[in-house]
């Protein structure tokens, strides 16, 4: 039997699992607490779930987190900077920022990056593969207690290359049931994807979109990053703008 990660499920997905072992279906949002507000790492955790079924879960289904590779905080300004290793050996890094107005949460969407920029380390590694919401949530999960007010998906990678993983998370992220965090301090950032900004846009949410133009014309623009020569910066901004028209609140 193929054991399913709880970590990146939603409450229907987590309904399913807890009727299939015999829970009652208003269990799911306890599971879903313990996973996404308690940050909870076994099942043994979960204490409001009787043991007999705690056993069936764990037959059916793992906690899965990401390894914990090196950790490294700066002694001027307390930035935490945490390498985490994927099951299958990638790695991936993931930034909390300390500032004045609170925590930053910086989150990798993928493990290297496809994109070849010249400026960024990521694009110079190469790409090895998308993350799934698991993974993703992983990174946040581990700075649950970090105090953590704003999420920016501006680590490793393109995140709308990555777009229906990101989305999940984020929608995890958000939901009442899961961690609960306010969408309007989500920011994706991306490099500049016209079709996907406008997706984005279509979703409706009124989260933060935040485009890397690094150079004030195209020409300076190509010369860094190879995309632009695909997306010129007046479409991108026409994307920019058809998003803002569709999720200003």
């Amino acid at each position: 039997m193929n054991k399913k990660n709880l970590i990146g499920l939603n409450l229907n997905q987590l309904q399913e699992i807890a009727e299939s072992i015999g829970l009652e279906k208003y269990r799911a949002k306890q599971i879903m607490a313990w996973l996404y507000k308690k940050g909870a790492t076994s099942f043994d955790q979960m204490t409001d779930i009787a043991k007999p079924f705690r056993q069936k879960l764990e037959e059916v289904s793992y906690i899965g987190h990401l390894l914990v590779e090196k950790q490294q905080r700066s002694p001027k300004d307390g930035t935490k900077k945490v390498l985490f290793r994927t099951r299958d050996g990638y790695f991936i890094e993931t930034v909390a920022i300390i500032g004045k107005d609170g925590t930053t949460l910086c989150v990798s969407s993928q493990a290297g990056c496809p994109m070849k920029c010249t400026y960024c380390a990521t694009g110079q590694m190469g790409f090895k593969r998308n993350l799934g919401s698991d993974e993703i949530l992983s990174q946040v999960l581990y700075f649950i207690k970090a105090g953590i007010t704003n999420i920016v998906f501006m680590g490793m990678g393109e995140p709308l290359l990555n777009y229906s993983e990101v989305m999940n998370a984020i929608r995890l992220l958000n939901s009442k049931d899961g961690m609960n965090f306010g969408i309007r301090r989500i920011t994706i950032s991306t490099c500049g994807l016209p079709k996907e900004i406008r997706k984005l846009g279509a979703e409706g949410l009124e989260l933060n979109l935040s485009v890397s133009l690094n150079a004030p014309n195209d020409a300076a623009r190509d010369k860094l990053m190879p995309i632009n020569l695909k997306y010129p910066i007046s479409e991108i901004m026409k994307a920019v703008d058809y998003f803002f028209q569709n999720t200003a609140g």
